[in-house]
């Protein structure tokens, strides 16, 4: 993960996320805010690798195959 002058090149986070954290991210990382009506399931993600905040970003992940 590389974002200059934020995240530095090679830096990894082994904490576990899922899939619904792109599109929360990805607005964050363009300087875009989501829509008010908008219920996005994910979390942002870049301020765990910068160090704004620690813990995991989610107290469980679930899901159901089938």
């Amino acid at each position: 993960m590389q974002r200059n002058g934020k995240i530095s090149a090679g830096k990894v986070d082994d904490r576990p996320v899922i899939q619904f954290n792109i599109h929360p991210t990805a607005l964050a990382a363009a300087g875009v805010e989501a829509p008010g009506e908008a219920k996005l399931d994910g979390v942002n993600l870049l301020p765990y690798p910068t160090g704004e905040k620690s813990g995991p970003p989610h107290d469980a992940l679930c899901w159901r195959f089938g």
